[in-house]
């Protein structure tokens, strides 16, 4: 049953329930039932919480939770313990309203004195209520005590200490000593294998690359060069102008002189063949041409020759011919 009971607001500037009497040392028996309003009307608290706040000066605050009585009608139940009774004299307390963790409102203040007890005035008070500096410096106690326990262990365990660094020492040393004796062993298979170490300095030398940089090991640059080999290079794009998607044949020679017909096997040049191609379309007038990497050219020149013929030519005298078939024809 509460002992005490009356209306706070979340909206009025005041409350009109006077001091109310508590008593050190109390148990369960300081039993607040208040009902909160907005505006004169019962708050709602429905999936919310509710919390008891109280300040002491200087450092100490206090939060405590509240029972929601009747939701509906936004009553609570509030008993308060020796942390809300702390201090002797008055005291500022209020309700807030949360959702989940999320602060939404709070009530006015109300104002309650705490009178002593016999009991409480027989107690230690400094146990119970500790200011700040007192932490402090019962903590910087506690760490100069366990600094001072970690020297004198230190010290006591000197030559212990000592013993095992020596220990160590002498470990690493008998696997250096072990280590050198198993080289030295297999030296002359090393050498037998690759003398000089010829072998190995051309094997790292081979996995630097100049166009392509320096690969983590020589598996990682052959990988490289496979994915080069197998892909495709883009040679040229033609804007062809024909509103279709037409096929394509493309025909390669070396070291030819100026432009021979297909077929036709010259005296300064290779018998021209048919390469491996691939065609992209952007759009319908315009195709592009993928070779493998091992025909691609560094620079390559085109030529129109007609309307369904091409050129393309480099530097180094290769020659390629792109004969281009409409829809039909």
């Amino acid at each position: 049953m509460a002992k005490w009971a009356g209306t706070l607001s979340t909206t009025e500037p005041y409350n009109h329930l006077g001091v109310l009497p508590v008593r050190q040392g109390n148990k369960n028996s300081e039993v607040f039932d208040f009902k909160i309003v907005q505006n004169g009307i019962p708050y709602d608290l429905t999936g919310y919480r509710i919390f008891f706040c109280v300040h002491f000066d200087p450092y100490i605050s206090v939060e405590k939770n509240a029972v929601i009585v009747d939701a509906k009608k936004g009553i609570i139940r509030f008993t308060m313990d020796d942390d809300c009774m702390q201090k002797v004299g008055h005291q500022e307390g209020y309700f807030e309203i949360y959702k989940e963790d999320t602060f939404l409102d709070a009530t006015q203040y109300f104002t309650y004195t705490v009178q002593p007890s016999i009991i409480k005035q027989l107690m230690d008070g400094e146990s119970y209520i500790q200011r700040l500096e007192e932490l402090l410096e019962k903590l910087q106690e506690a760490m100069d005590k366990s600094q001072e326990e970690v020297e004198k262990w230190l010290e006591d365990n000197r030559q212990k200490i000592d013993d095992l660094i020596n220990e160590m020492d002498q470990f690493f040393d008998d696997k250096k000593i072990e280590f050198n004796d198993w080289f030295e062993s297999v030296r002359e298979i090393l050498e037998s294998i690759d003398p000089g170490g010829v072998l190995l300095s051309e094997i790292t030398r081979a996995r630097s690359s100049d166009r392509y940089g320096t690969f983590n090991n020589l598996d990682d640059r052959l990988e490289e060069i496979e994915s080069i080999i197998t892909s495709d290079a883009k040679l040229v794009t033609i804007k062809h102008d024909f509103n279709q998607y037409p096929h394509a044949v493309v025909t390669m020679w070396e070291k030819g002189l100026g432009v021979t017909g297909i077929g036709t096997k010259t005296a300064f040049g290779s018998l021209p063949k048919t390469i491996p191609m691939t065609i992209g379309y952007p759009d319908d007038n315009n195709l592009e041409i993928y070779i493998p990497h091992r025909y691609a050219m560094e620079n390559p020149v085109l030529t129109k020759v007609s309307d369904t013929s091409y050129l393309i030519t480099e530097n180094e005298g290769r020659g390629i011919r792109v004969r281009l078939f409409k829809e039909g024809y």
